[in-house]
């Protein structure tokens, strides 16, 4: 049985501070985006989180005319056939034919879908798939990933009004907060850097 006196000591005013609330609510948002960020272009719903769009783009208003012509062979060349767009997340690839999203973790599926719409005469799956195995870098979006979780258990338990709780937990938490924070921006720099 709780002891009353022992809960009225301590207090509800762990839980009503406002900056446990925010930190609760930003470390929160942080952790769903970062999880979407990671797990994007893995699924058709999830193809609006992506690195990068690659797209067979049929407007011949380009200034260039090397664009223009190079867009006008692949027109005439395959009819307009080709899909349009390929997304490249950290864990897959999306292309889309014909308003339809396809997704797949290796460039292999992705070639036969490409072959079956017309074909891909720039190899943009596969400049996709050597993007996301080779240039593309998650551990340090990983790795944030788990700071922001322990940032967020640790700001949970240091919020409950019934637990007299450690100042170590409040430590804990600044501490993979502030790492989770310097890990998704270097993570962030990185990828800018190698794009």
């Amino acid at each position: 049985m709780m002891n009353l006196t022992r809960f009225s000591r301590f207090g509800t005013g762990q839980c009503t501070k406002p900056i446990f609330l925010f930190s609760l609510v930003a470390l929160s948002i942080s952790l769903i985006f970062t999880a979407f960020l990671l797990t994007g272009s893995s699924t058709p719903s999830l193809r609006k989180f992506y690195l990068i769009e690659l797209s067979y783009d049929t407007d011949t208003k380009t200034p260039s005319p090397v664009i223009g012509n190079l867009t006008s062979l692949i027109s005439s060349d395959h009819g307009n056939k080709t899909f349009s767009t390929i997304r490249v997340g950290y864990r897959s690839l999306c292309i889309d034919h014909g308003g339809d999203w396809e997704c797949a973790r290796d460039a292999k599926a992705l070639n036969l879908t490409a072959k079956e719409v017309g074909g891909d005469p720039l190899q943009l799956v596969a400049v996709g798939d050597i993007y996301r195995k080779r240039i593309s870098f998650s551990a340090p979006i990983w790795a944030s990933l788990i700071a922001l979780a322990v940032a967020w258990i640790a700001t949970g338990v240091s919020c409950m009004p019934v637990i007299p709780v450690h100042p170590m937990f409040k430590k804990v938490a600044a501490g993979s907060a502030v790492l989770a924070t310097v890990t998704l921006l270097g993570g962030m720099v990185l990828q800018n850097v190698t794009s």
